[in-house]
């Protein structure tokens, strides 16, 4: 299998785990940048809305309190352990990835003194 095709059907795996499996820890980290959103833009009313629909109306009553934040991730890139010697780095702007990266030769013995 090539590169690309690697690249696809990790990547594929990555979003199906993620969808499907939420009770199965995932070996999937995320390097994020966090905006804090005004409650005024209209990002802020975009992203209330997709919180209700999948958290339900205990949401609109939150979003009222003052002490309440709401953020706007920004991927910049994470890692991905699918099993021994099966580590990648994930590059790109979105969860899933532009590019998947092997790493290779992370796991170096320690030199014992």
């Amino acid at each position: 299998m090539n590169n690309k095709g690697l690249e696809k059907e990790i990547r594929d795996e990555i979003l199906h785990h993620l969808s499907q499996r939420r009770s199965l820890r995932l070996r999937v980290f995320y390097r994020v940048r966090a905006e804090l959103l005004d409650p005024d833009a209209p990002d802020w009313q975009q992203g209330i809305a997709c919180l209700q629909e999948r958290h339900g109306d205990r949401i609109k009553g939150l979003s009222q309190l003052a002490d309440f934040k709401l953020f706007r991730l920004h991927p910049e890139g994470g890692r991905y352990v699918k099993g021994f010697g099966k580590a990648y780095q994930i590059e790109g702007g979105s969860l899933s990835g532009e590019r998947l990266s092997h790493l290779r030769g992370a796991h170096i013995k320690r030199e014992r003194n």
